[in-house]
């Protein structure tokens, strides 16, 4: 019965913290007992930790992030001694209350009731990825975009070092051209409303699937971006009138790196119009 258990898990399992102190207590002498144990822990969908101490919660944490690191652990508690845990969790709840505030002093989100516990982490935790990892790969994206264009522009001087952009402009790219879109998407920017993201959880399965951070999105953004860049800088080059007019002067390298960069500013703010999914 026990080897059927070890294969097959249990929907709910109860786990005393007697038993659990024998386990660590033969941790060393019986290693293949513990990790056993921990795959049991793994295969259940229900477990509750019975008179357990401070220490056992924290181990219990750490044994699963150990065992498997791709697990996020989270650890919800409300007095002082669900502190160790919530600190080995590498997400950590503390609910404010009639049990003091340390819990809440330890942890990465402090509430003040249960039941906001679902909004936190169907709807707000769930945004709150997404909007984050949208925002790195378009901070890289906008990054790629304009410093591209100057790696192009060096194969036309035989990359003598010869700026393309006028250095003020350059210095106020990330301060003032490619900044408050970015900070409208971030703050505004909702795929769903509240009533959908607590009505349907599996909405919440795009974090632990890594589907808006992964390495293949980042090759993605550099590949587009080399592309949109070199197509820039190429129809820039071959716009651009380098002819002297009667006067004797021409356009110059002034007037043409700023086409190249007003190019740059553009595709970088249609970008953020691109991937929002709300407008206000």
């Amino acid at each position: 019965m026990a080897d059927t258990a070890l294969k097959a898990g249990a929907e709910s399992l109860v786990v005393g913290g007697s038993f659990f102190a024998e386990l660590q207590r033969r941790k060393v002498a019986e290693p293949n007992l513990y990790i056993a144990f921990a795959d049991v822990l793994l295969r259940s969908q229900r477990i509750v930790f019975s008179r357990f101490s401070p220490r056992q919660k924290q181990e219990v944490v750490r044994l699963l992030s150990e065992l498997r690191s791709d697990i996020v652990t989270l650890a919800i508690g409300n007095r002082a001694n669900d502190v160790n845990m919530i600190s080995a969790a590498k997400g950590g709840i503390g609910i404010l209350g009639s049990e003091g505030a340390a819990a809440a002093r330890a942890s990465d989100y402090a509430l003040s009731e249960f039941r906001q516990l679902v909004p936190l982490m169907l709807l707000h935790g769930r945004e709150n990825y997404r909007r984050n990892s949208e925002a790195i790969i378009y901070t890289f994206f906008k990054n790629f975009m304009v410093v591209l264009p100057q790696y192009w522009w060096g194969f036309s001087n035989v990359f003598s070092g010869q700026p393309l952009y006028d250095p003020f402009l350059y210095q106020l790219y990330n301060v003032i051209f490619a900044f408050f879109p970015v900070i409208c998407y971030g703050v505004l920017d909702s795929t769903h409303s509240a009533e959908t993201f607590l009505s349907q959880p599996k909405l919440y399965a795009s974090g632990p699937r890594r589907i808006f951070f992964s390495k293949f999105r980042f090759a993605m953004t550099l590949f587009v971006a080399t592309v949109l860049s070199l197509f820039l800088t190429l129809t820039a080059l071959a716009l651009f009138d380098w002819e002297p007019k009667p006067d004797g002067f021409s356009f110059g390298l002034f007037n043409f790196g700023n086409m190249v960069f007003f190019g740059v500013v553009l595709l970088v703010n249609a970008r953020v119009l691109v991937m929002s999914n709300s407008f206000s």
